[in-house]
């Protein structure tokens, strides 16, 4: 057989190889990822759920704002500065052309 040839797939056999070992490298780290991955996933099913069904919010709000009164308007007054911190971060970045 050609020179050339065994030494193609000897090269080949050899990248096969790697690439294995880099698989196994990459499955063992999502392995350990794996808690933080499903966390997000029930997040992200949470906010499709809230989406779909609104009034759990108002519910929960309104049983908030019933037994901790001060505890609601703490939590507003925050997040008020939030909403404005975003929306002035929103107009620089956009000022910016980012």
């Amino acid at each position: 057989m050609n020179p050339q040839l065994l030494e193609i797939h000897a090269r080949r056999a050899r990248l096969v190889a790697q690439a294995d070992r880099e698989r196994e490298t990459a499955v063992r780290a999502l392995d350990d990822l794996a808690p933080a991955l499903r966390l997000g996933e029930h997040a992200v099913q949470a906010v499709r759920y809230l989406r779909a069904h609104p009034h759990w919010i108002v519910v929960a709000v309104v049983a908030t704002a019933a037994l901790r009164p001060r505890g609601v308007l703490r939590l507003a007054s925050r997040a008020w500065v939030g909403w404005r911190l975003v929306r002035s971060a929103r107009r620089l970045l956009r000022t910016l052309g980012v």
